[in-house]
């Protein structure tokens, strides 16, 4: 019963997706190389009924699109009552989370639930086996310091030898 409250998902998740890095808002999004460039994978858990009160300034498929174009992956839980499940909202929602590559379940539903914690966890793990590839093939060996002496040898005999 509040005077000018509104109920806006795609404003909410834009808002919270502008948090996270690599993000880039409006037409500006498609042409920046900044919003590929996030180095690391960024995941939103949008829970919401998708009941939109008042004039978005982004729909969801609009933010949604910006999300997907930062490399932020977006999975949605409908919080609605388990009636409207089968509504417009909830098919609308569910639509368009699965095609931007995230999962879409129903708060009221435990194994939903848990299939999304599972999933954010496989998500969580590759990522961390990516970082720890990483970290191992970037860090040199023992052979990049005798180089680097036998490459100060090389040049100091050969001015020497120049001379």
């Amino acid at each position: 019963n509040k005077k000018d409250s509104t109920s806006l998902t795609g404003d909410g998740l834009v808002g919270c997706a502008s948090m996270l890095p690599g993000f880039v808002y409006g037409s500006s999004a498609s042409s920046s190389t900044g919003a590929t460039g996030s180095t690391r994978n960024a995941s939103i858990l949008l829970a919401t009924d998708h009941v939109t009160a008042g004039t978005p300034t982004y729909t969801l498929a609009q933010a949604l699109s910006l999300t997907s174009q930062a490399s932020i992956t977006v999975d949605g839980m409908f919080s609605g009552p388990q009636d409207s499940l089968s509504g417009d909202a909830a098919s609308s929602m569910k639509n368009l989370i699965e095609k931007h590559g995230g999962m879409f379940m129903s708060v009221t539903t435990e194994t939903s639930v848990q299939s999304l914690v599972r999933e954010l966890e496989k998500r969580r793990s590759g990522a961390d086996r990516e970082l720890t590839r990483a970290t191992v093939t970037d860090s040199p060996g023992w052979w990049t310091l005798a180089l680097a002496v036998i490459t100060a040898l090389w040049m100091a005999t050969a001015w020497r030898l120049r001379r």
